[in-house]
């Protein structure tokens, strides 16, 4: 994913709790936008599959744009056409950004216009109507499990316990953006560092009225702490427990 450093700094400031969603959006569109007319080996439609990741997501971003402040926290009542309308704000601050994703941002256009047209005619779009809150769960189960967070010093593991500061690892977009890690990082006999770390796998920090939320690297229950320099979290629906940086 080639990126604007620049602009995907000012896209951290702007959009700190829902930068990573909007960015699996850009990656869900793209997937849909390549699948469509496509089926499986079994003869099974991979359009709409894909098409229901980026509903999924689209939850997602709106709990992220609502710790932002461009959505209301009072989740019952934002509509299915908000949330479209606000996301595509975003977005036309990302395809800046992210130039390199021009089949997402052309798929999502053409989508958009297509479900905006219908969620505004009050038209159920597929499990969602405008004419009824678009639901969203406050501490919803993620989509993803992220076994990596990303601190103000560098990344690290919840499972591991593993650190690795700024200086031990390095940006790149190869094979896509993420971290490299350098051979500066001290290895303990018998622990396993990988050499690379997809954004995909790393979550960003989620701060809202000094509680610092994650989700659990085991079951993806999203979980919060008091957020501090060092933060410990205990899944109420696992039990799993692990300390956080901020």
């Amino acid at each position: 994913m080639g990126t604007n450093k620049q602009g995907e700094q000012a896209l951290v400031v702007a959009y700190p709790n829902s930068l990573r969603h909007l960015q699996q959006l850009i990656m869900d569109l793209e997937t849909c936008a390549k699948n469509i007319g496509k089926k499986t080996l079994f003869g099974n439609d991979k359009f709409k599959p894909a098409e229901q990741k980026i509903l999924e997501t689209l939850k997602s971003c709106a709990i992220g744009l609502a710790l932002d402040g461009y959505l209301s926290q009072d989740y019952g009542k934002v509509s299915m056409g908000q949330v479209l309308a606000t996301v595509n704000t975003a977005l036309n601050e990302f395809r800046l950004v992210y130039g390199n994703w021009p089949l997402a941002f052309y798929f999502w256009d053409v989508w958009y216009e297509q479900q905006n047209s219908i969620v505004n005619n009050n038209i159920p779009l597929k499990q969602y109507d405008d004419t009824k809150s678009f639901v969203l769960d406050p501490t919803p189960v993620s989509n993803n499990i992220f076994y990596w967070y990303e601190s103000e010093f560098g990344i690290g593991n919840k499972l591991t316990k593993l650190f690795l500061y700024s200086h031990e690892i390095q940006r790149t977009d190869s094979p896509s953006l993420g971290y490299k890690v350098l051979h500066t990082h001290p290895r303990e006999q018998g622990q396993s560092v990988p050499s690379f770390v997809s954004d995909t796998e790393i979550e960003k920090p989620l701060v809202s009225r000094g509680q610092l939320e994650s989700t659990c690297p085991k079951c993806g229950v999203m979980c919060s702490a008091q957020a501090d320099a060092l933060s410990y979290f205990s899944c109420g629906k696992c039990k799993h427990n692990w300390w956080q940086r901020l």
